[in-house]
């Protein structure tokens, strides 16, 4: 059992069509984690690996190429997949939606290979983008971050008054209630009480999230719906709240909370 946490993260191009977000932009964004002094693992499309790999980077930093044919595999694309009905048109697509979701599958392959009793932790590849270009705070929060250790899962999110909303008992009631529902059509507003971004924890407590997630998606693929990554993680916090200590925060300080 190693005491460093082991940061995990991942960049597949082409899932959205955000003007300005490229992957020439996204590795620029990408710059302050590459060159981390700090363990971590990072899976890259392989067919833009070697951009990557040519980008100056910490000898602390190893790249994996991924296939994405893998993820069509594990959740085939159909032509009429539906989607939640309040979303951004370009950046929400199913293949974005599908790499969400697979966020904890990465992190779970990297458990396979150094143990459960470790410390891990998700960093969106490209958050970076959030801070205004504050590399100094960049390192100095994750740095901070990643010090610390939970046993359970630590993930940032927001405060909701759920005290009219009735929780789905059954994965089917929530899998219609998600289909049925944007997201701002929550009735308290907003559902995403997890903002996603970072997701940390013992290596055992975050593969339980894992083989949910994957049960999960099992779920949308029979009913042909995506949603995002944390709503899933939401649903099953209202199951297992022992599973999670989840923190307030905003986008910009998921870090500085964590």
């Amino acid at each position: 059992m190693s005491n460093e946490t082991i940061l995990v993260s991942a960049y597949m191009s082409g899932v959205f069509n955000v003007p300005g977000l490229d992957a020439s932009q996204y590795i620029k964004y990408a710059e302050p984690l590459l060159m981390l002094p700090k363990k971590k693992i990072i899976f890259i499309d392989s067919t833009i690996f070697y951009k990557v790999y040519n980008t100056p980077k910490h000898s602390s930093t190893v790249l994996i190429p991924f296939d994405k044919k893998k993820l069509e595999v594990w959740w085939p694309e159909t032509s009429d997949v539906a989607l939640p009905k309040v979303r951004s048109q370009k950046k929400d697509t199913f293949r974005y939606l599908r790499v969400t979701m697979y966020k904890v599958m990465w992190v779970k392959e990297v458990i396979n290979m150094f143990g459960e009793d470790n410390q891990y932790a998700w960093i969106d590849f490209g958050y970076f983008k959030l801070l205004n270009g504050n590399t100094n705070l960049y390192k100095t929060d994750i740095t901070k971050a990643i010090s610390k250790s939970y046993d359970t899962i630590r993930t940032p999110g927001q405060p909701i008054n759920l005290s009219n909303f009735k929780i789905p008992s059954t994965k089917k009631e929530a899998l219609q209630w998600f289909k049925n529902n944007g997201y701002l059509d929550f009735p308290q507003g907003n559902p995403f009480f997890f903002l996603g971004g970072i997701l940390g924890g013992k290596g055992s407590s975050i593969k339980i999230l894992a083989n949910e997630v994957e049960e999960w998606k099992n779920e949308l693929k029979n009913i042909n719906f995506a949603t995002w990554e944390v709503v899933i993680w939401w649903y099953v916090y209202l199951k297992n709240p022992d599973l999670f200590i989840p923190y307030k925060s905003q986008f910009h300080t998921i870090l500085s909370y964590y």
